[in-house]
């Protein structure tokens, strides 16, 4: 029985990693998070808001803090704005 290594590299190549996406949730935001393999890491943007918030990181674990981050950063720009939060 033969065996084959296959390496992030080779995902990369074939557009596989692109194909992961994910979906995580913070503070009733929803997100959608997917490789990219043109910077290297995993990009992520809210998806249950007309607002556009989006993060970067460079695992899944890391893109969960940036998402907490990226979500608090935005309720105080709105707060210090006096616009209402929108999350569907």
């Amino acid at each position: 029985m033969s065996t084959t290594s296959t390496s992030l590299s080779d995902f990369t190549e074939q557009g596989a990693l692109r194909q992961m996406v994910h979906r995580i949730k913070h503070a009733g935001y929803i997100a959608r998070i997917e490789y990219d393999p043109q910077i290297g890491e995993f990009f992520g943007q809210v998806t249950n808001t007309p607002d556009v918030i989006t993060f970067y990181g460079s695992s899944i674990s890391e893109s969960r803090l940036e998402l907490a981050n990226s979500i608090r950063a935005h309720i105080a720009f709105c707060k210090r704005r006096g616009i209402s939060l929108t999350c569907r």
